[in-house]
């Protein structure tokens, strides 16, 4: 190797040394932006705090757990999550709010698709925009709150869907819309094109008539394209489950089933105690009687069950057999139906059950899964 004479030797020092200046001065100035973009942060956050304070904003604290599920086991999560709902039907639209998701640990699809609702419903109240505080630690609760698009409505800010997508946020309709893309989307982007025709017929066939029951029912004195309702998609790749919610904000099952043909001999059949019981109390009037006393719990019951005479005159409303089918098939299946002050949730092979809520759910919202493979 040709050794180098002292001259050159310096001149490459110098250049190194002009080098490494120009990286250290182009770290120091990518720190400093850094902590400006921080500092800008930091400093939007205090101001936001400070208008908390000041009472410029309402905070809305979300729950630990946003869950309805537990609603026959742990009664506070399904009542943290109901009353985190009413104050957001009571106040966002009307006052500057802020959401705070800091200290939510668990969220579930069937929470969200309800959360987005009242947020989505409310804002017509005074078109006032809310902000979102994420916690900064669960990615997992991030990205809920984030792909299901509750940050973009809670700040007020437009949305379009893309079918193509792998992931669908939150989907508000009216009647019989997206109701095809939907099923396509799970068909092609979830299933990759591989669901079978016996379990797409299925599936169809339950989110159709879950919707069509909303045109029907749900919203009463409305226009057909008032009477909205929300859906979401959820799926878990560990358990390789399809998680679905749709919800409607209407007058909810029992104040719709107790005027079907089949609903006293319905009941009378399949609580015949309960029946019997009401019957001995006055041997008049035993329907007044019913409409009164019969729980919600029971009535929502009886939307899965239907018409048993036989008879068939009303077909609608009658519980879903596609639904259940989708549960009934599935060794992981299960299905939630709340609706008033009543639950009903069905099990793979269990027996039905229902239970009385602690506070009423605005509206119907009904969740179940099926299996991925």
């Amino acid at each position: 190797m040709k050794k180098k004479d002292v001259s050159q030797a310096y001149i490459e020092d110098v250049v190194a040394l002009k080098r490494f200046r120009r990286r250290l001065k182009s770290k120091q100035k990518s720190k400093k932006r850094r902590r400006f973009s921080a500092g800008q942060q930091s400093n939007s956050k205090s101001v936001l705090r400070a208008k908390i304070l000041a009472g410029k904003a309402h905070i809305i604290s979300a729950p630990v757990n946003l869950s309805f599920y537990e609603a026959e086991d742990t009664e506070m999560f399904y009542t943290d999550t109901v009353n985190f709902i009413a104050e957001i039907r009571k106040y966002y639209g009307t006052c500057r709010c802020v959401f705070d998701f800091s200290g939510t640990k668990r969220v579930t699809a069937a929470a969200m698709v309800a959360v987005y609702s009242a947020v989505e419903e409310s804002y017509g109240n005074g078109n006032v925009k809310g902000g979102v505080i994420l916690p900064r630690d669960d990615n997992h609760i991030r990205d809920m709150i984030m792909l299901t698009n509750l940050k973009g409505v809670i700040e007020g800010k437009n949305h379009h869907y893309h079918f193509k997508d792998s992931y669908l946020p939150v989907i508000s309709g009216y009647g019989r819309l997206y109701i095809e893309k939907i099923i396509d989307h799970i068909q092609f982007q979830i299933y990759g094109n591989e669901m079978s025709a016996q379990t797409e017929y299925v599936f169809g066939d339950a989110v159709s008539e879950t919707i069509n029951n909303v045109r029907l029912h749900a919203y009463p004195d409305r226009t057909d394209d008032e009477k909205k309702w929300w859906l979401l998609c959820h799926v878990d790749t560990d358990n390789k489950q399809l998680y679905l919610a749709i919800y409607d904000s209407g007058i909810g099952i029992p104040k719709t089933v107790e005027k079907k043909s089949w609903f006293f001999y319905s009941y009378k059949t399949q609580y015949p105690t309960e029946y019997a019981e009401l019957r001995d109390e006055s041997s008049k009037d035993v329907d007044l009687i019913l409409f009164k006393r019969i729980s919600d719990a029971h009535k929502v019951g009886l939307s899965m069950t239907g018409d048993v005479t036989g008879t068939q005159k009303d077909k609608h409303g009658q519980g879903s057999k596609s639904i259940r089918a989708l549960v009934e098939d599935n060794l992981n299946g299960r299905m939630w139906l709340f609706s008033g002050l009543g639950m009903f949730k069905l099990s793979y092979g269990e027996s039905p059950v229902v239970c009385d809520l602690p506070k009423p759910m605005q509206g119907t919202l009904i969740q179940w899964n099926i299996q991925l493979a």
